[in-house]
């Protein structure tokens, strides 16, 4: 008697059930255990089922650490990057950059009051900012009397050496928040946290905007490369500029 062979659409059935069946296996395991016991590929091939209903992403997250070597350089990897690794399509872009921002909000509402009255304080707390930013930005951070943070927004973003704020949005949205202080800070993706002569011509800007509004410029901070300076505190240009004291 000759062997029976499954039909092409028997087939297909077969290989769409081993993978469900696969894909329920690995979400049993996270309810358990979390991810203890998943290897880093593991982890972003699971990611990727929010994105792909259907096709095994496995492969993909070989080749995503295959590519950026560790999760959080997947996390920190631009869109352009992102795109250059086969089965990464602008979905999977945009998830990986939804994950990256959601972390970042759980890491500052994690924290009841963000003092920033310290140098080191202010450092530590906008290289988590930065962390895994891969465009230049600008921040403006609304501070209390006791230089606790109220709230933060961005006042401008773009590549590298081309961030430019609207000072009219920016001093419009300052306003609106009632604060007495504020502080900027500011990434260099590609460079190093040095305060360059631009960087130290705009802050004065800023230092002359806060003074015609009543509002002290406590510090602007810079962070490039895991490492985060204090304009305040490495002399960039003088203290009372800062505070909103006289101009040349």
């Amino acid at each position: 008697m000759a062997k029976q062979t499954e039909k092409p659409d028997e087939q297909v059935k077969k290989k769409k059930h081993d993978h469900y069946g696969h894909r329920e296996r690995m979400r049993k395991r996270l309810r358990e255990n979390g991810f203890e016991g998943f290897s880093d590929h593991e982890i972003l091939e699971y990611m990727l089922y929010y994105v792909y209903k259907t096709q095994n992403t496995n492969e993909i997250g070989h080749r995503l650490l295959k590519q950026f070597r560790s999760i959080p350089n997947v996390l920190q990897a631009s869109e352009e990057e992102l795109l250059e690794v086969d089965g990464i399509g602008k979905a999977s872009v945009d998830f990986i950059q939804f994950l990256r921002e959601f972390i970042k909000v759980y890491e500052r509402s994690s924290v009841d009051v963000v003092d920033l009255s310290s140098i080191k304080n202010r450092c530590a707390y906008f290289q988590k900012e930065f962390a895994l930013e891969t465009d230049e930005k600008l921040l403006v951070v609304c501070l209390d009397d006791q230089m606790c943070v109220v709230s933060e927004f961005l006042a401008a973003s773009g590549t590298a050496g081309s961030v430019t704020p609207n000072m009219q949005t920016v001093t419009r949205k300052i306003l609106n928040r009632h604060c007495n202080m504020i502080m900027l800070a500011h990434n260099h993706p590609k460079g190093k946290a040095i305060a360059s002569f631009q960087d130290i011509e705009s802050t004065r800007i800023f230092a002359k905007l806060c003074k015609q509004l009543g509002i002290i410029l406590v510090d602007h901070v810079i962070v490039a490369g895991g490492r985060a300076v204090s304009m305040e505190a490495s002399g960039a240009f003088a203290q009372n500029d800062f505070r909103g004291g006289s101009y040349g």
